[in-house]
């Protein structure tokens, strides 16, 4: 697992800023403390009322807390090494903490390499850090440990491929994930209706003069490169969502889609 200050994600690339990369870096994830990941609560009341149905609502928050041993640096300056050297562990304490921003809403990409040569990525958000002396004997006696809460807004882990697709008439999207996408970008080639077949869910696009951008993730609607929100009629208030594995679809007007396959 790796953190990436400052860097940027365009198309399916990863780049820039700066890179911590150790093994020592691990995430606890507590949302079972409060719930299923990613979601909000029901409304109690809605429940069992004759012709009522639950609509989906948009993702919430997750917590998680960053664990990371940190330890001096190398002759290379490299952020974690266990080297065995103390006299740097000050500076390379405090340059983590610098780059984490912690307790100042510090943002960072934490990126997690998976076996297969993927890589996932989510957003984070730092909180107020602290480090805990490690213990008197053992492999980590020469490192402090950082633990520090953060929050993601967005709280889908997400491929680094960009995937794409062109959506015509009866048609599928597959999602290579376990997590449902609320943060696709649709681009209708003109008036039409785009039908989540398998919930029924709609977005339509009435009234243009030529191509419309649909950013589900963003909540934005575009023509030609200015604001055109008057332009798109979704049937529900997460816009469109694509499940987990093989969305049906149906579409009216041929549309663009790219996304990236979502996990919890």
């Amino acid at each position: 697992m790796r953190l990436r200050f400052g860097g940027t994600i365009s198309g399916s690339t990863i780049t820039g800023g700066t890179l911590v990369d150790s093994p020592a870096i691990s995430m606890v994830n507590h949302n079972n403390i409060w719930g299923l990941p990613g979601r909000r609560g029901f409304n109690s009341e809605l429940l069992g009322q004759p012709g009522s149905r639950h609509r989906r609502k948009l993702p919430r928050p997750r917590l998680m807390t960053l664990s990371v041993a940190v330890w001096d640096r190398d002759d290379q300056g490299t952020i974690t090494a266990p080297n065995g050297k103390c006299e740097e562990l000050e500076d390379n304490m405090d340059t983590l903490l610098g780059l984490l921003g912690a307790g100042r809403g510090g943002q960072f990409m934490i990126q997690d390499d998976r076996q297969d040569s993927t890589t996932r990525w989510i957003m984070a958000e730092a909180g107020e850090a602290f480090f805990v002396e490690g213990p008197l004997f053992g492999e980590l006696h020469a490192a402090y440990t950082l633990l520090c809460p953060v929050t993601c807004a967005y709280p889908f882990w997400q491929s680094e491929t960009l995937n794409s697709d062109t959506l015509s008439g009866a048609d599928t999207l597959t999602n290579a994930g376990n997590a449902p996408i609320y943060n696709s970008v649709l681009t209708y080639s003109g008036d039409g209706t785009l039908t989540n077949s398998d919930d029924g869910d709609t977005g339509e696009v009435s009234g243009s003069s030529g191509s419309v951008i649909v950013d589900v993730g963003a909540r934005t609607v575009t023509q030609g490169g200015s604001p055109a929100d008057a332009l798109f009629i979704p049937s529900d208030p997460t816009w469109m969502v694509f499940g987990a594995g093989t969305t049906n679809v149906n579409a009216t007007v041929s549309v663009g889609a790219q996304w990236r396959d979502h996990w919890w």
